[in-house]
């Protein structure tokens, strides 16, 4: 804890109520000298961080999306850093209605008066703040919103693609009960896949990216997506 004083100048009681705040808060556990990020804390800290990732790709892409939304309508959001910056560019639109298995998404949303906001049951998946698995998919199919947005691990001219297998059925539940739906996704997925496919480039109506992508890819994109938006990065 002396070391923590001294890199940020000030005291060591300072330094132990900071550390007892935030051990109550459960992102850390208290050691003998010093502290450690607890395994909620890790987690939150490793979604953050990867927020900070290509961070003004996603919010051009969220803004992007936010012309394809009216107010009354109702919007589906699947989990991913992308769809939480969509998320918050929506909190301008009221009223709206967004139904979600992402907690960060929730946590976002639900103080926002005009939205009617609706959070899937289901399993909070290990390592990340989403919910999955079979009550999540049952319930998906009771709803029918206006538009589908989703995120991907990776895209090829083969489809979309996702790290998790439970996160694959999520999401095909979502774009089944979508009248319309958006893939977004920035530049540094495409050309990748990940570990499997959770749908077609055609099954989306619109595929969102940014202008990082490269010229090749942006050729098969093209050809074989039904409408492709690549945004210009401030």
């Amino acid at each position: 804890m002396l070391d923590l004083a001294r890199r940020f100048h000030v005291s060591l009681m300072t330094i132990r109520r900071d550390l007892a705040q935030l051990e109550s808060a459960g992102k850390l556990t208290r050691t003998h000298g010093g502290a450690v990020l607890s395994k909620a804390g890790i987690v939150e800290f490793a979604f953050q961080e990867q927020g900070k990732q290509r961070a003004a790709e996603k919010c051009a892409i969220a803004k992007e999306v936010v012309g394809w939304i009216e107010p009354g309508m109702s919007v589906s959001l699947d989990s991913g850093t992308t769809t939480l910056e969509v998320a918050k560019a929506l909190s301008t639109i009221q009223p709206l209605t967004v139904l979600t298995s992402s907690l960060a998404i929730a946590s976002v949303l639900y103080a926002c008066e005009g939205i009617e906001l609706v959070l899937l049951g289901g399993t909070v998946r290990h390592g990340s703040p989403d919910l999955t698995g079979w009550l999540t998919e049952e319930n998906l199919r009771e709803f029918h919103v206006d538009l589908a947005i989703v995120g991907a691990d990776g895209v090829t001219s083969k489809g979309a693609f996702t790290r998790h297998v439970d996160q694959t059925r999520v999401c095909q539940a979502m774009l089944a009960g979508a009248k319309r739906s958006l893939l977004t996704a920035d530049s540094s997925k495409f050309g990748n896949p990940a570990f499997t496919r959770f749908a077609k480039l055609t099954d989306f109506d619109g595929i969102i990216t940014d202008s990082g992508l490269p010229a090749k890819e942006k050729r098969w994109l093209t050809k074989a997506a039904n409408d492709v938006i690549v945004t210009k990065v401030s």
